[in-house]
């Protein structure tokens, strides 16, 4: 058997050498002239754009926001809690209930008492983070609300002495009833947060999406008694955090949107752009395949920011109407696969529009245009202004394509 196995082996040995010594002497030759494929450059400069504004809505931010900043007025914040918690729970005889608290997180260190806002609560008042905007709140008034007045403010160091964080807190034990009462079907936890007065100084807290651990809570501070013989029991104290499950900042943008002329983005002032560009499936040779394509807008010299996040959608349709200001956004974009978030950088909005445009020579979309908008992970009272009439370093489209 092994001297079969060695023959094997050795006759392999042979017709391997042999196969490569003859692929050696006689290498594939191709002529390639043939193809007539040939790489060219175009450049667009053919860009032109719409400003139009919306009805600011901040229910997805990473802060809730207070006072008046850059012409903007936060002038409310609302706070919901669900009604699939188990508010019931709390009625368990084997809990005592020591306090409850409404607890708001903020990464001011200099935060003030005069600039501290007032908490607010309603058992029917209802909102939308996703849909809710100072439109719904021109006549709002908190009249008809309980009122918790200002927090007490407890300042988190570590270990060095160096803040970490600021808590804001209210007593709310007073709503202990209301809160855990299930029998209304009716019943919401909204929680208002309004300034104190018009003039008091901006800050920040963290929203239920800007950060896991600091978002605005509920605190429970009960002692649970347990059973353990028939003579012996057992008491635990226990803190449990119930998290919001919505919240909105709500913006007045005042009348900025009347700046009819200026091409650009801000989520606070509402602001988004249309940017059309000349390019259809006639623009390139037939079959021409892009290597790249290279949108570079410059910004304005006035509203530089560096890594503010950009969303450029194409548009799937187009409206018919010379409005510029609408509650929400009418303009409906394709979305994926050709949606783009991507952050300013050196004075420039740049990106690659390569699929998209591929995709319009091919035949698959036609070219409506495009929506360009903030992200929410923006600070709303920035704002960034495109400069379309940039004679030095012009709005372009530079592209690279193969052709036969």
């Amino acid at each position: 058997m092994k001297k079969y196995y060695f023959t094997l082996n050795v006759l392999g040995v042979i017709a391997f050498t042999l196969t490569s010594w003859n692929c050696a002497e006689d290498p594939i030759e191709t002529n390639l002239s043939h193809y007539s494929l040939s790489i060219d450059t175009i450049t667009i400069g053919d860009l032109s754009g719409t400003p139009y504004w919306i009805a600011p809505n901040l229910g997805k931010t990473k802060n809730l926001y207070f006072g008046k900043k850059n012409g903007l007025d936060a002038f409310i914040s609302f706070i919901g809690f669900p009604s699939y918690y188990n508010w019931e729970g709390f009625l368990d005889s084997t809990n005592e209930f020591d306090s409850l608290h409404f607890v708001v997180y903020s990464n001011d260190s200099l935060l003030m008492s005069e600039s501290m806002p007032t908490l607010y609560f309603s058992p029917d008042s209802q909102f939308s983070e996703v849909k809710s905007s100072y439109l719904d709140y021109s006549d709002f008034s908190t009249s008809e609300w309980i009122s918790f007045g200002l927090p007490d403010i407890k300042i988190e160091e570590d270990t060095s002495g160096n803040f970490v964080h600021a808590e804001l807190i209210w007593d709310i034990i007073s709503l202990f009833e209301t809160l855990t009462d299930t029998s209304d079907s009716n019943l919401v936890r909204t929680f208002a947060l309004k300034p104190i007065n018009d003039d008091s100084t901006f800050f920040e807290i963290y929203s239920r999406e800007g950060h896991q651990t600091k978002n605005p809570r509920i605190m429970t501070y009960f002692r649970r008694t347990t059973q353990l013989e028939a003579d012996s029991t057992v008491t635990d104290t226990i803190t449990s955090p119930l998290g919001a499950s919505a919240d909105v900042s709500i913006i007045n943008p005042g009348d900025s949107y009347q700046d009819s002329l200026t091409l650009g983005v801000s989520s606070g002032f509402g602001l988004r752009s249309l940017l059309s560009i000349s390019f259809d499936s006639l623009s390139l040779p037939s079959g021409a395949l892009i290597r790249s394509a290279h949108l570079s807008i410059p910004l304005d010299s006035a509203t530089i920011i560096n890594d503010y996040l950009i969303i450029i959608d194409p548009l799937e349709s187009q409206i018919d109407t010379l409005a510029t200001y609408f509650e929400t956004d009418p303009y409906i974009s394709i979305g994926y696969p050709y949606r783009i978030t991507k952050d300013t950088e050196n004075g420039l909005f740049e990106l690659s529009l390569k699929s998209y445009l591929q995709n319009i020579i091919i035949g698959n979309v036609s070219n409506i245009g495009f929506k360009i908008m903030p992200s929410d992970q923006n600070d709303p009272f920035e704002k960034v202004h495109f400069n379309m009439s940039d004679t030095e370093n012009p709005p372009v489209i530079e592209i690279i394509y193969v052709s036969n």
